[in-house]
């Protein structure tokens, strides 16, 4: 027997209740719980080894295993997918993301690997966030000079960790993948690094953009293979980004379906 419209829509906003009490509630429990210990072990893993290099992995993994934990806070409402086409791609890796929703830097968690991130400029200056990220050295083009930028994203991948970057630099939410900046690119370029597209999918509205307030849904990202030098060698900065950008606007126009359910 079938509800009616009525019902259904009570049944739906109570489920957004809930899942809005269950994400924020854990993600305040997690926030404490690595604030405290994740951060009292990076001391101590400091004070006793002096190892800089092998701290700044250690944040960067601890990152990381917080964002695994967030991404899982909305289960059963809210599921996540990640779809590897190419397994095998070897670090540093350039990934360059469509950027749908405020919950994007938590999703690449998925990512098996050591990287750092391209901030925006409100991120960089939360009081905790923007600590851990600059300990953690995620990169800050729209603040540095372009120079420092390239500098510093250079050293990371001569290191052997890869970058994450939303060149589009603003949530889209529901409207069309918007133009991509050019930063993320030509460092792939000038360090001759493969450049991997990911592309989100099924977060439009987790939540929508201007808004605090979740809703359930299935969100996938998918990365796609990578392009190697050899293919992009010959492409100025400017046709390499509307390659990249072509292929996740294909993928999310094949893989098209509803972000939002509805009942």
């Amino acid at each position: 027997m079938k509800l009616s419209a009525a019902p259904r829509s009570v049944v739906h906003f109570a489920a957004c209740c809930w899942l809005n009490v269950q994400v924020y509630s854990l993600t305040l429990v997690l926030a404490v719980l690595f604030g405290l210990i994740g951060l009292s072990y990076v001391l101590l893993h400091r004070l006793i080894t002096g190892n800089d290099r092998a701290n700044r992995r250690l944040i960067r993994r601890t990152i990381s295993w917080f964002g695994a934990c967030v991404i899982r806070t909305g289960w059963p409402w809210v599921k996540v997918r990640f779809v590897d086409r190419q397994p095998d791609a070897k670090p540093p890796l350039v990934f360059v993301a469509n950027h749908p929703a405020s919950t994007d830097a938590f999703l690449m968690a998925v990512l098996p690997l050591e990287a750092v991130q391209v901030l925006n400029i409100w991120p960089a200056h939360l009081p905790v966030v923007g600590y851990l990220a600059s300990i953690a050295e995620y990169l800050k083009p729209r603040e540095w000079p372009f120079d420092e930028f390239l500098a510093c994203g250079s050293r990371l991948l001569s290191q052997g960790v890869s970058v994450i970057a939303f060149p589009e630099g603003t949530r889209s939410g529901f409207g069309p993948t918007g133009n991509f900046h050019g930063s993320a690119f030509r460092l792939a370029i000038q360090n001759r690094t493969p450049v991997v597209p990911l592309v989100i999918d099924g977060n439009q509205g987790i939540p929508p953009k201007g808004s605090f307030w979740f809703r359930p849904g299935r969100i996938t990202i998918t990365k796609l293979p990578a392009i190697t030098v050899e293919e992009y060698k010959v492409m100025s900065p400017y046709q390499f980004k509307m390659l990249v950008r072509g292929q996740i606007i294909s993928m999310l126009a094949s893989s098209a379906r509803p972000a939002i359910y509805t009942s």
